[in-house]
């Protein structure tokens, strides 16, 4: 399922390249997946999510800047932010640390990096998203289907 990633029209004075077409959060049962225009694209087993939860605007105590960004001291250094938007806020929890590959130029701060990325370790993801609530409740949905919930077998138990 593809879950279009929330833009606001204020955040193209900071990212003039950004399309919103070209920002969207797909999932299912086998991987998910995120485009932020040129600036991000990365793929990660399903399996290695332990969860996906809804998360308030963290403003004023913590200030998320719009595009890709991490350390944020406030959130732990192992946290990554692709955000186009302060509203629709998710946070994606990884089992243990993933690598993911930043093509953003602002924070590789070398053209030649920015091209094929620079790896970046992350336990935890947050996207903004246009409804947040219809990828929640997808995630759980998938979530019951890793695990092997409410499936069932071809082949009946016993002897």
């Amino acid at each position: 399922m593809d879950f279009p990633m929330a833009v606001d029209k204020g955040a193209g004075a900071n990212l003039p390249d950004l399309n919103s077409r070209d920002c969207t959060v797909t999932l299912d049962d086998t991987a998910l997946g995120i485009r932020f225009g040129t600036r991000f694209h990365t793929e990660v087993e399903r399996s290695k999510i332990a969860e996906a939860r809804s998360m308030p605007d963290p403003r004023p105590e913590t200030y998320l800047s719009m595009g890709v960004s991490s350390g944020v001291k406030t959130l732990g250094t192992d946290t990554l932010s692709v955000i186009g938007s302060h509203d629709g806020l998710v946070e994606i929890v990884f089992r243990e640390p993933v690598e993911v590959r930043v093509l953003d130029t602002d924070m590789t701060k070398e053209t030649e990096a920015a091209e094929d990325g620079r790896g970046i370790s992350v336990q935890r993801l947050i996207v903004s998203l246009q409804e947040p609530e219809r990828f929640l409740e997808a995630f759980q949905s998938t979530d019951a289907a890793v695990k092997g919930e409410g499936v069932e077998t071809a082949f009946p138990s016993g002897g």
